[in-house]
């Protein structure tokens, strides 16, 4: 039996917005202002020329922006999805995780809906198990992998997505256990201007503008701004969120300078999120990042990255309003009566309600990556040093108490990552080889290496077979070590986890055609999971001696260029995973897609007038439990086969169109996680104007 309950998550500092405005942007945006003005004053300040096609090429010639070294798709002896602007147009999505659900080794297990709040699972790998990057520099949340789904861009700013099938920490850095996922924004060399509106079912709301433009001559800068908003499918599941993103870019012939900073903040109903015990959690989330690439030289390139991440975090176990609990006399009441209580019919202090978890945490880093090329082949090398720091009521150890806005922070932890690394590679006739190694020390979980090896091996221009064994490492999170609560007990004495992945695959990269396939085989060590013995027990987390995982990939992907149908793909994931030793109920690592299908086509119906629909299957490894809506018993079923299908409808005219999306047009009814019903039928419409 495979178990799935949701583990209580902790969170913020920000007032609620009342319909008063976003009141968080009082507390955060002169820190926006203060970060975002020097980079404007940097990058405007070079009289530099900068100029990028932002059109989409041939796949044997897209170059990988999330390595540390120079890398096109036909060189790389992984599988890497790209996801290109033109196939985001031509797909049924208008949010990030509307995208992401069909694409090829993802599994995205929602709570919420449109963006809210989703788990990014890679090859069966769970939600911590993911690094994720914004134009290369990381975004991973060190707290919990729950929050790292703040993505803080539209869809229409993203020029390509790279999906990293497979560990790479030697490649992409610390925390690429199971992959990395790295969002590429758009860099245009003319004025490009955006407005989106779109509405629908449940009050739903959603607004964003992105204009991207070259300032004279020297710099280019893009810019966007999001807000979202609903009543929810049911109760406690409204939300509200924001977010905005500046990106300004200098380049002359052998210098780039690459400065961004975004901002997001969002609050929702957390309906049976963390636990079905305690229903009516809200959560409010804000994430402020900012980060500065410099890059020089052309046969010796120096890349030099400085990054700096804050999030802020509130977790309401009993939602906190007028409609629902207040604070009186020291305790949480609602309606005069409903007292909160972790335990009913018990008077001890213990048993009430004490107040909401805050948490406020940062990561620091710095970066150099050198590449050179000689007699030898490609040369790489670098370092990382990277400080996560947490200051909250309930997540790490004593600290000497801090105020922040109101709040006490008297525990806390701070971690520093150094991390330092090399590559080789070289091209022999037809056989491209690489390998190199890592070397990891963090000063609590001491020293320690990966390494990784690939062959690429061209049968003909378009033919390529490769074969790889790489490593991939990841930190306990914050939550992992420290998170204790009515459902939950951290483990401070977790180790850190290691993958190792055997693979061999194929491509094929073909003028209107994309084919990938791949056999992998991936042996996990001191793999983290929350467990228990018991229903009865608390979900606690451990190391598992060892977690080995089996899998088989196959994408294709054709362009047709007809009216009948234009771009046609397809992508299947098979995963098997042996269960762990012990007699444990997992919450995290058996819940993974067994079988994972999807197709998606894009047909113009008559001129300017297109649809765009996919289908998918899924077939979910374990069990899942849910409340009988007729009797209100909790009860334990595996999970079936589901099949989702989407479509969007859309006319367009020459700078303007009009769309309508449904989603899960069979309204069929299926849980990604515990307790957790995922809506039926939706329909949304909206508008769209380009410049």
């Amino acid at each position: 039996m495979n178990s799935k309950k949701i583990k209580n998550r902790n969170i913020v500092l920000f007032k609620r917005w009342q319909n008063k405005g976003f009141s968080i942007l009082s507390t955060i945006g002169k820190i926006v202002i203060v970060l975002t003005l020097p980079f404007i004053y940097l990058t405007l300040s070079f009289n530099l020329a900068f100029s990028q096609n932002d059109t989409i090429v041939d796949l044997l010639g897209v170059m990988i922006n999330s390595q540390r070294r120079t890398v096109f798709t036909h060189q790389n002896s992984v599988l890497v999805n790209i996801i290109s602007n033109e196939q985001i147009k031509k797909m049924p999505a208008s949010t990030l995780s509307d995208l992401l659900k069909g694409s090829l080794g993802v599994d995205l297990q929602q709570r919420g809906t449109d963006d809210i709040q989703a788990d990014i699972s890679i090859r069966g790998g769970n939600f911590d198990q993911n690094l994720i990057l914004l134009n290369g520099v990381p975004i991973s949340d060190p707290q919990t992998g729950h929050n790292s789904f703040s993505i803080p861009v539209p869809l229409e700013m993203i020029r390509k997505i790279e999906i990293i099938q497979g560990p790479g920490t030697r490649i992409y850095g610390l925390g690429a256990y199971s992959g990395a996922i790295n969002i590429v924004t758009k860099s245009p060399e003319k004025l490009q201007l955006m407005l989106n509106a779109e509405t629908g079912e449940n009050n739903f709301l959603t607004g964003n503008v992105y204009i991207g433009s070259p300032i004279g001559k020297n710099s280019i800068f893009g810019y966007s701004a999001s807000y979202n908003s609903s009543n929810g499918y049911t109760t406690n599941t409204d939300y509200k969120s924001i977010s905005q993103f500046l990106n300004l870019i200098c380049r002359k012939k052998y210098f780039r300078i690459s400065n961004q900073v975004s901002f997001n903040a969002k609050q929702y109903g957390a309906y049976n999120f963390y636990t079905p015990n305690f229903p009516f959690q809200y959560e409010i989330i804000g994430k402020l990042r900012a980060s500065t690439s410099i890059e020089i030289g052309q046969n010796y390139k120096n890349k030099i990255n400085v990054y700096f991440n804050l999030g802020t975090d509130e977790f309401q176990l009993f939602r906190e309003s007028e409609e629902w609990y207040q604070h009186i006399d020291n305790y949480w009441i609602k309606n005069g009566t409903d007292t909160a209580k972790y335990a009913q019919n018990i008077y001890q202090s213990w048993a009430y309600y004490s107040g909401h978890n805050y948490h406020l945490t940062n990561t620091i880093g710095s970066s150099f990556n050198s590449e050179f090329n000689s007699f030898f082949g490609n040369t790489s090398y670098g370092f990382n040093i990277e400080r996560n720091q947490i200051k909250s009521t309930v997540l790490g150890e004593e600290i000497d108490p801090v105020d922040w806005l109101g709040k006490t922070y008297s525990k806390g932890d701070t971690r520093i990552n150094y991390n330092i690394f090399a590559d080789q590679s070289k091209t022999f006739g037809k056989v491209d080889v690489s390998f190199g190694t890592n070397l990891i020390y963090n000063e609590k979980f001491g020293l320690f290496t990966t390494f990784g090896g690939d062959i690429n091996y061209k049968i003909s221009s378009p033919n390529r077979i490769y074969l790889s064994i790489n490593q991939g490492v990841r930190m306990p999170t914050f939550t992992d070590l420290y998170y204790n609560g009515p459902s939950n007990i951290g483990n401070i004495d977790l180790k850190p986890e290691k993958a190792t992945t055997y693979e061999i695959g194929y491509k094929y990269f073909g003028k209107n055609i994309q084919i990938l396939s791949a056999i992998f085989y991936r042996k996990g060590k001191n793999t983290i999971d929350w467990v228990k013995e018991s229903e009865t027990e608390k979900w606690q987390t451990m190391n598992y001696t060892e977690v080995n995982t089996k899998g088989f990939e196959f994408a294709l992907n054709k362009n047709f260029n007809s009216r009948i149908i234009d771009l046609f793909n397809i992508n299947y994931t098979y995963l098997y995973q042996d269960k762990p030793q012990g007699n444990y109920i997992s919450k995290y690592t058996l819940n993974y897609l067994r079988h994972n299908l999807s197709f998606s086509a894009n047909h113009e119906i008559i001129k300017n007038l297109n649809l765009n629909w996919r289908a998918r299957y899924s077939f979910r490894n374990g069990t899942y439990f849910y409340q009988d809506e007729s009797t209100s018993n909790i009860l334990e079923t595996n999970f079936n086969g589901t099949w989702l299908i989407d479509a969007k409808l859309s006319f367009k005219l020459k700078n303007f169109s009009i769309y309508v999306q449904v989603s899960n047009i069979l309204n069929t009814e299926y849980y990604d996680l515990s307790y957790i019903k995922l809506p039926g039928r939706s329909i949304k419409g909206g508008v769209k104007f380009n410049l």
